[in-house]
């Protein structure tokens, strides 16, 4: 009889990850289940209850499942992963295999609590595991594979890179018997994401870049010597899967390349930009960088449907090169936000807050570079999150400005400071300027009244007018862009269950 694997998806219903192994499993003839265990809230993180555990365990046994993987796609949800594990071991024997960002970042430390990590790129890695498991040979040594056995650890060599990402079969969303969602009372079959009106498109891997606060440069570690590490599919392979995804979301209106760089080179984009205004149409969004954009390309996807634009500029200039890696000037983004405005593409800038060693001078140069940014944009803060192994880590380590505490896997901070807001204690300094910053994305308000507020010592030492009126001033951004959505048909249950939060409201 063959192999039956169950893969759990850990709050995040939309995991590619998980979907994209569970496509290679059954490429290769494996019976899948996809247990898609509650979804992702922001900032609010609700435990696992003994009805949710009951039925995830329940579909375990009925399903006469034989192994199991997890996705434990970030550090906050390790303590969920261990306790699941444990039961999954402990009540039906079963070995267990992690996957996901973390468990490759945090080896030696999360192979103690598993069976099996699938380390770095995972497709070639897991077949072999079912291949060997069903036949009853050794899996001590199969490459990309670290192997708990006993208390015995085996760390085996990286596997290769995927370097044709054509052969990747699709994202599987046709299965639906065998697809299982456990969300608080909803326990139900089929996939959880099917009437969604936006799609999660991936047309490359990795990223051109190798910036020092970012799990790419921990990828870049493990694959060295590997191979061009960013990869992009074919023009063809793309739009197949559009079609694809076309034929079964019944609901989509809006497609959204969530690459960590959508690809750069202006010949694939000139491409795909004919290929897919004849052949797909839809409004569609893209991530960038500002090193990589240009006029033209911006003018042939604007053409082809582009309509916004999410890009990195992170922190000032000077602490871009002192601290992250990252090397482009003021200038040079008020050029980009000069270029998007131009051809009408809506901006989405993402700044980093809560970084040690930064003085208030870098506060104020980045307030500066904000309100030199060309309006309409929409900004979205995150508090830093310190992976375990980059070079920011360990040289904050290093300088005694962090302890192991306030590193992923043990800090949770991404479950209430993934997007920051007002309800984290900070200085009154500190509050001020990330009320600022929230209010330069709002073209209602004067630049020239937030510039004033920047600079009043009353306000420096007690910022609640300014927050007040930043909540406000977001508060109505966010009610506008909720009825263009709704609008244009893209607002999703599933959406607006994620992100609505009174307490802690999302701020663009």
């Amino acid at each position: 009889m063959r192999l039956k694997i169950a893969l759990i998806s850990l709050y995040v219903f939309e995991n590619n990850g998980t979907r994209l192994i569970a496509s290679v499993l059954r490429n290769a003839g494996y019976e899948v289940h996809e247990i898609y265990f509650k979804d992702y809230l922001h900032h609010h993180f609700e435990e696992p209850t003994d009805l949710e555990i009951s039925r995830m365990m329940g579909v375990l046994r009925e399903q006469g499942i034989g192994l199991v993987g997890m996705s434990i796609r970030a550090g906050a949800y390790l303590r969920v992963g261990r306790q699941f594990t444990r039961m999954i071991q402990q009540e039906l024997g079963l070995p267990v295999i992690w996957g996901g960002a973390h468990i490759s970042f945090d080896r030696e430390v999360c192979i103690h609590d598993c069976d099996y990590l699938a380390v770095g790129e995972a497709e070639d890695t897991i077949v072999e595991l079912c291949r060997r498991l069903e036949a009853g040979e050794d899996t001590t040594d199969i490459p990309g594979l670290w192997v708990n056995k006993g208390g015995t650890i085996h760390r085996n060599p990286i596997g290769e890179l995927v370097d044709n990402l054509d052969r990747v079969p699709f994202r599987d969303y046709h299965s639906t018997d065998d697809k299982w969602v456990i969300d608080g009372k909803r326990f139900s079959k089929g996939d959880p994401c099917l009437n969604e009106s936006v799609y999660l498109m991936l047309s490359s891997r990795g990223c051109a870049f190798d910036c020092k606060f970012c799990d790419v440069n921990i990828y870049r570690q493990i694959y060295k010597d590997k191979g061009q590490y960013f990869r992009v599919r074919s023009v063809d392979n793309v739009i197949a899967e559009l079609k694809y995804a076309r034929e079964h979301f019944k609901n989509l209106v809006r497609v959204r390349f969530d690459d960590e760089l959508f690809p750069v080179k202006s010949a694939w984009v000139a491409e795909f930009a004919e290929a897919y205004k004849r052949e797909i149409g839809l409004p569609f969004e893209i991530l960038s960088d500002p090193r990589v954009i240009k006029d033209e390309d911006i003018a042939r996807l604007k053409d082809a449907g582009l309509d916004h634009v999410l890009m990195g500029i992170q922190a000032s200039e000077d602490v871009n090169r002192r601290l992250f890696g990252r090397y482009h000037t003021h200038e040079r983004l008020v050029e980009v936000s000069r270029i998007l405005t131009k051809h009408k593409v809506r901006a989405g800038y993402q700044i980093i807050l809560d970084i040690p060693e930064t003085t208030q001078k870098d506060s104020e140069d980045l307030l500066d570079l904000l309100l030199a940014m060309h309006r309409p944009f929409d900004l979205y803060s995150f508090s830093l999150n310190l992976w375990p192994g980059t070079e920011l880590t360990n040289y904050y380590l290093s300088k005694g400005l962090v302890t192991e505490n306030d590193v992923a896997g043990v800090c949770d901070k991404t479950l209430t400071q993934f997007r920051v807001d007002q309800t984290m204690d900070r200085p009154a300094f500190d509050r001020l300027f990330i009320a600022l910053y929230h209010l330069t994305s709002k073209s209602f308000v004067p630049k020239s009244l937030i510039r004033w507020m920047g600079t009043q010592p009353y306000l420096r030492e007690h910022p609640w007018p300014a927050i007040v009126l930043s909540e406000t001033a977001n508060f109505f951004k966010l009610g506008m862009l909720g009825l263009s959505m709704l609008r244009r048909g893209e607002l999703s249950w599933n959406m607006f269950r994620r992100f609505f939060n009174l307490k802690a409201p999302v701020s663009i």
